[in-house]
């Protein structure tokens, strides 16, 4: 993949760069102190709650997260440290399926997240590997109280971004799938938009993700025109309760 995908690292840098920002914004700008991020993968350097509790530009205070990811091998690992780092009584990995209609109950099985408080639900660079996200995507939104946000990162064919037409980015897509039996998607703008319907976009809006408050960050690498991510931050404003 990296062969025909040589900028993959560079965009990984990029999403992990633009949810540490994205985590700094709500610290410095919200009460939000619950989140939950689906398709978390393995544990690497500024997870979550490292960010909401210790980075020197948000109000730090206690939060609660509830990291989802579907690999059982990810899971033991993230809890085991946790563990070592005696913060799991706060946070916790869950494995589950995205599309499991049960997934939030799984989420507030864990004791972990408060139903009647906001949260972050981050979908950082995972809902192009969903056929069909926006089905999964907004069952659990509904359930989402006034005052929540939603992340979102996603691969996209905008212009000068990848492209399902383009052959290096079709050869990439093509490999991805047949070597691990995937679905990927290349999502349009407008496609990609849709994730965050019924919800009020935080400005900058849905943007190449080095172009998402960059001042809340330290360099973010490569040029916002070659990013083949956009990203997004939506805050739930409709008045009323958690279903």
């Amino acid at each position: 993949m990296l062969r025909l995908f040589p900028e993959g690292a560079a965009l990984a840098r990029q999403n992990r760069s633009f949810v540490r920002r994205a985590v700094r914004f709500l610290g410095a700008h919200s009460d939000v102190r619950q989140f939950v991020d689906i398709g978390s993968g393995y544990p690497t350097g500024g997870h979550v709650h490292e960010i909401a509790e210790k980075d020197p530009l948000v109000n730090r205070r206690p939060v609660h997260v509830v990291y989802i990811d579907n690999d059982l091998s990810v899971v033991e690992f993230g809890r085991s440290l946790l563990a070592e780092y005696g913060t799991a009584d706060r946070h916790t990995y869950i494995c589950g399926d995205f599309r499991d209609p049960d997934l939030w109950k799984q989420v507030l099985a864990t004791g972990r997240i408060d139903p009647d408080k906001p949260v972050c639900l981050l979908a950082a660079s995972m809902l192009h590997f969903i056929e069909d996200a926006w089905t999964p995507l907004e069952a659990i939104k509904r359930r989402l109280c006034a005052g929540s946000y939603l992340l979102v990162s996603h691969v996209t064919d905008a212009e000068g971004a990848a492209s399902e037409t383009d052959p290096q980015d079709r050869s990439a897509v093509d490999v991805y799938t047949q070597s691990t039996a995937h679905y990927v998607g290349v999502r349009s703008r407008e496609q990609i938009e849709r994730f965050f319907h019924g919800w009020q976009m935080i400005e900058p809006g849905l943007v190449p993700l080095p172009e998402w408050r960059p001042e809340m960050s330290e360099p973010v690498g490569e040029p916002a025109d070659h990013s083949r991510l956009v990203g997004g931050l939506a805050r739930k404003v409709r008045i009323g309760g958690c279903h």
